[in-house]
């Protein structure tokens, strides 16, 4: 069947939019060997990856992931490292497919494998019951999944999958883990705001935007503290058409809105794939510049940073925005017919974007890795999300393409995983500590390792996988850990061991 999206009309023009050591075992210092299994490697959702070198997602039973996507839309990350992508589908029908984190076994309370991609359907009625064509998705700061529901078949929804503990989204009252329609609000309910849903954004307060494509419209829901919205009266948890600034100055500015985001300072971003090659920014009530552009608060204005022109130069008909966690904006930009590419606006300290030089707070075409791997990669790019939520925080960069069912990762250099199968043993005043070396290095190779025992913070720096840690007091109990050094910086504490210091001949070497 033919995918609907890509035969929406409008002025004439088609809108594709649309192992370990052994206990006890006394083992000579000089006998272990240099620090094997610690060369450069990342592991995305259990699939090893070169770190700057975009490839294809493909964790869990090699192909299962493509076999489950349907013209994705928008990929988004929750605390937990779960990915979840939206399948705008065929026109008539379209789901969710989640990949679970590295220690996921259950996610909306349906079981699943860690690392193996499997379609989302939680719920009586199910997910999938209430989804037509889903298109934009956003997690809460409280787990709550949101997907902006488009559908053909009429104005469409916002679909939630409320976590496990939330009872109340917006004054409604809803069911930990099972889906329903959002609708809050008393004299203008949310749904009767609702045509054609897209773009969805939360920002740090708890406030909901929600872009519809089919009328122009930014939709707001401001949480149960928030009275004013880039300067606009609000009522906490009543629903209202966005229109800050001059009045219908951002309906000037938007006429088919899809993703959204919000930066660092509040400031909410816009793509607008009518108007081509425009991001609309409606900057918050503090801020004045936005990478280096003049802007009034409050005030809708087309983003034009560095040399006048330059953005909308490189942009044709953009479909995603995300920020990384340094506030450097990504735009996916694809017209279908020949630009597959992610332009990249530069934070004001930005020297290098995964290891590729950039001006700060001049707009560029991302390119790191091998020269031209990413953009054959990329095949009708639409959104994309980073990882850096929750503990993971790794960096990563996703993005779905829209024409080929396919996920293309851009791995971040991070911190190591922290080393594994910590074993102390103890010897007369000081305790030789053995560990492995973690799986997922951070990208590059680890530099060295230092064993610490608690209390009394005596320590061994090693560039192999043991150590001797000097100066305890027999008849004392420690807790022993390890941390693994790289490039990037330093790892998180092992899981610890304790270890009572015995009366023993000391080491020899």
């Amino acid at each position: 069947m033919p995918k609907q999206r890509d035969f929406l009309m409008n002025h004439g023009r088609t809108i594709k939019r649309l192992g370990a050591v052994a206990c006890g075992v006394l083992l000579v210092v000089g006998s272990f060997p240099s620090v094997a299994g610690a060369s450069g490697t990342r592991n995305v959702f259990g699939q090893p990856t070169p770190s700057h070198e975009p490839l294809t997602l493909d964790p869990g039973t090699p192909g299962s992931l493509g076999a489950l996507l349907d013209s994705p839309t928008q990929p988004v990350l929750n605390a937990e490292g779960d990915l979840f992508i939206t399948n705008f589908g065929d026109g008539s029908t379209g789901g969710i497919t989640v990949v679970p984190g590295d220690s996921t076994t259950s996610v909306y309370g349906q079981a699943v494998t860690p690392n193996q991609p499997v379609a989302l359907n939680p719920g009586d009625p199910t997910l999938d019951s209430l989804l037509d064509n889903p298109w934009g998705a956003a997690v809460s700061a409280q787990g709550d999944l949101f997907i902006a529901n488009f559908s053909y078949l009429g104005p469409g929804s916002v679909v939630v999958i409320p976590g496990s503990s939330t009872t109340s989204l917006f004054g409604q009252s809803v069911t930990p883990n099972q889906p329903v329609e959002l609708n809050p609000g008393t004299s203008t309910t949310f749904a009767s705001l609702v045509n054609g849903p897209s773009g969805i954004a939360f920002d740090s307060t708890g406030n909901l935007f929600v872009a519809n494509f089919s009328d122009g419209l930014i939709l707001a829901i401001p949480s149960s503290g928030t009275t004013s919205l880039y300067g606009q009266s609000v009522t906490p948890n009543e629903p209202i058409a966005l229109d800050p600034g001059t009045p219908g100055s951002l309906a000037n500015l938007v006429t088919q809105p899809g993703s959204l985001a919000i930066g660092a300072h509040g400031d909410l971003y816009i793509c607008d794939y009518m108007a081509g090659n425009q991001i609309t920014v409606i900057p918050s009530p503090t801020t004045s510049t936005v990478f280096g552009q003049t802007v009034t608060p409050n005030q809708p204005t087309t983003l034009d940073p560095g040399t006048p022109g330059t953005l909308s130069g490189l942009v044709a008909s953009p479909f995603g925005l995300a920020f990384d966690a340094s506030g450097d904006l990504f735009i996916s930009s694809s017209d279908g017919i020949s630009s597959n590419q992610i332009i990249v606006v530069p934070s004001a300290s930005a020297t290098s974007i995964f290891g590729q030089i950039v001006t700060p707070e001049v707009p560029l075409v991302l390119d790191p890795g091998a020269a031209g791997n990413l953009s054959d990669l990329l095949y009708e790019p639409n959104g994309m999300t980073f990882d850096h939520h929750g503990d993971h925080r790794h960096g990563d960069l996703f993005v779905v393409n829209y024409n080929s069912n396919t996920v293309t990762v851009i791995p971040a250099e991070t911190v190591p995983d922290p080393p594994t199968d910590v074993v102390a043993v103890p010897s007369d005043g000081q305790v030789l500590v053995s560990w492995n070396a973690p799986l997922d290095t951070g990208g590059p190779d680890i530099s060295g390792y230092t064993a610490t025992a608690s209390h009394g913070g005596a320590s061994c720096a090693s560039t192999t996988t043991s150590c001797v840690i000097v100066g305890l007091t027999n008849g004392e109990t420690y807790s022993i850990t390890v941390t693994a050094t790289n490039a990037v910086g330093t790892s998180k504490r092992s899981k610890a061991v304790s270890v009572t210091i015995e009366l023993v001949p000391a080491f020899t070497g």
